[in-house]
This record gives C-alpha cells, structure tokens and sequence, in this order.
C-alpha cells in the first residue's frame, strides 16, 4: 500500500476538492491529472462518461467510493490509476444510493 501511495504522489495523480454541481464534472476533474500528463487522452474520459450515461452508475462499487474506468486501451497511453476525493459527495442518480467522494480512476493500456 506505501509503494502505491508514493507512486500516486510522486506521478501527482491525485487531487482534493470541495464539490461538483455535476457527476460529469466529477469524472473530467478526477481523469485530468492522467490527460495533464500524456497518461490517457480525453477521448477516455468522454467514454466512461458515455458508458454510465448508458448502464448507469455501474462505476460506483460501494457507499462513497467509485472506480471511474472504461474498456481498455480505448484512448489510455499507459495504465495507471489516479486519487480523488471530493468533500460533498457527488451525485450519479437521484435515488441518492449512488453518490461518491472518493475516485479512484483506473486506465488500463492493454
């Protein structure tokens, strides 16, 4: 855990804020540190957009704690993975049984 930990600080793939008016938002801010650094392209993050637009929160996995992702190689130059925390949670559907505080995005290049 302290191996990754260092990987994701030292890569600066992390980031904190204090809310999002929109999920959409949410994913852009939490992926840009992996289009910031070559890691994917924003063509990425407009698929895991596009996908839970189409299957649903299927990204949030647990209270508070989702795992933006999409098909792999689809726009990611290297595999990585990249922290977010949000400190109000992010809403992905009205029932209020899929918000989110904590991203983390996995990009999977092969």
């Amino acid at each position: 855990m302290a191996v990754l930990f260092k990987e994701f600080v030292a890569q600066k793939h992390y980031s904190f804020h204090e809310g999002f008016d929109d999920w959409r938002d949410a994913i852009r801010v939490a992926c840009a540190p992996l289009v910031a650094d070559g890691t994917i392209q924003k063509e990425y993050v407009s698929y895991i957009i596009e996908k839970v637009e189409e299957l649903g929160p299927y990204i949030v996995i647990a209270p508070e704690i989702c795992i933006p992702h999409a098909e792999r190689g689809r726009g990611v130059n290297r595999t990585a993975m990249c922290f977010m925390k949000s400190e109000t949670p992010v809403r992905f559907h009205e029932d209020g049984e899929h918000d989110a505080r904590i991203f983390v995005v996995l990009a999977a290049a092969d």
